[in-house]
């Protein structure tokens, strides 16, 4: 049975399962944080009311890890001061997430890391990845990963491994000076193909 010490962070007997461990990396590449407090992590998703059911489903997958369940909260766009609700998951703190901090930061900064070759390996982690951050775009068959969280030489190392695992050929395309990975229409269909058995019912409209 896992420990629970005091200040809720869970003892070292506490470990992720194989499928946690690949959605997690589909989040690191996607929205989702890791946010360091006291010694270890927390996992951390936040989206729009738009995404409920999504992150229902996080929490379905690492409610071992969870004191609370997802919950709305508003938040102000200091913009333009409007209020837009959104939904949260946030874990406890806990060691098994540790070695994935590690790896996904460098100096409080989300990085691609070096052993990312063997992390990209699951279809479930490309299509959480995708299912988080990723989108079809409206007048053509082609998709992109909103990638631009990344520096440039990190989004280009993405390219050849993606590339290098699974032969889709992508390009880097620029939106309001923001870089983000472009999948032409033959490799998006691939791609779709690829991650379709993992993606849910609510982000089919996601594909090809």
């Amino acid at each position: 049975m896992n420990k629970v010490s005091k200040d809720n962070t869970v003892g070292s007997q506490e470990s992720l399962s194989k499928d946690q461990e690949e959605i997690l990396v589909g989040l690191m590449l996607g929205d989702g944080c890791l946010e360091l407090q006291h010694k270890n992590p927390r996992l951390r998703v936040d989206h729009s009311m738009k995404q409920k059911d999504y992150i229902e489903w996080l929490y379905s997958q690492f409610k071992d890890f969870c004191n609370q369940r997802p919950h709305q909260l508003n938040r102000v766009d200091k913009r333009n001061g409007r209020i837009y609700d959104h939904y949260l998951l946030t874990t406890r703190t806990s060691l098994a997430f540790r070695k994935y901090f590690n790896m996904f930061y460098a100096e409080k900064k989300k990085t691609i890391p070096k052993n990312l070759m063997d992390l990209l390996k699951s279809k479930l982690t490309l299509a959480v990845w995708y299912m988080d951050d990723g989108f079809k775009r409206g007048d053509c068959s082609s998709l992109y990963l909103c990638t631009s969280g990344f520096k440039l030489e990190d989004q280009k190392f993405l390219q050849e491994i993606l590339e290098k695992l699974y032969g889709f050929k992508t390009k880097i395309h620029f939106a309001s000076k923001n870089a983000r990975i472009y999948f032409p229409v033959q490799f998006a269909k691939e791609f779709c193909n690829l991650v379709r058995p993992f993606i849910l019912p609510q982000f089919t409209y996601k594909l090809l």
